[in-house]
């Protein structure tokens, strides 16, 4: 008896679906930022922000050209210090994932994931804006479902599937806030941030009052002298 040819697959078919593929769905979507990451002596590269979750509006102006990572901190004391400010008045959350400008970059953006996810740890931006109370790194694999703590999503989400991501927890000040609400943030900052703990290996956590300009002094996490320490990690140089 004849064997019946085989069923023929075409190119369309054997792709991932049109919402799996990272780069049509990040096309949709506008870069709300465009910089670099720097980690002294993991990685830097340079990268472009999309909105995941929650208001990102004013992130194109409050975050960095060069967004420095300080540290490393547990996820649980990050989970912790996310579900006290669920009910906070003056604080709002925002989700956004970084991906590789370009080819090229991918080298050191995988370098950068793969730092923090072999550690089981997140990462901790050092050079926050005053809008941008905290900045948190987290690895999330490409297997692994969304952490309980970021959902449900308010805004793209994410693609499915989807490849192992370095996504961006921003923890903003609310732009536009009640009178008296001053107060009221100085009282929470106080009750919802957590104490450096011995777990944290990064002091992250500054006091609420904020020193004039001249008295400041640099926190013991700064990269460098300012953006110095911009040009001593070439793009795409995996960590040693």
């Amino acid at each position: 008896l004849p064997v019946p040819p085989a069923p023929r697959v075409s190119l369309s078919e054997s792709r991932s679906p049109p919402e799996g593929d990272t780069t049509l769905f990040l096309s949709r979507l506008s870069t709300i930022w465009k910089g670099f990451i720097n980690m002294q002596s993991v990685a830097k590269f340079v990268t472009k922000a999309y909105p995941v979750s929650g208001c990102c509006d004013y992130l194109s102006e409050d975050l960095p050209d060069t967004i420095h990572i300080g540290g490393r901190i547990t996820p649980r004391t990050v989970w912790d210090y996310v579900g006290k400010l669920k009910s906070s008045v003056s604080k709002e959350l925002c989700l956004i994932r970084f991906h590789p400008a370009t080819e090229e970059e991918e080298v050191a953006y995988i370098s950068l994931y793969s730092y923090f996810s072999s550690r089981g740890r997140f990462g901790v931006v050092a050079n926050n804006s005053r809008h941008v109370k905290d900045l948190y790194l987290i690895p999330l694999s490409a297997k692994d479902p969304v952490p309980s703590k970021l959902l449900p999503f308010e805004g793209p989400g994410l693609e499915s599937p989807r490849p192992n991501i370095i996504l961006g927890l921003v923890i903003c000040q609310r732009i536009k806030r009640p009178s008296g609400a001053g107060e009221l943030d100085k009282v929470e900052e106080k009750r919802t941030r957590p104490q450096t703990q011995e777990e944290t290996e990064v002091s992250v956590y500054p006091k609420v009052s904020v020193a004039p300009q001249s008295e400041r002094k640099p926190p013991r996490f700064q990269v460098g002298s300012g953006d110095m320490a911009v040009s001593t990690t070439p793009p795409g140089t995996p960590p040693p």
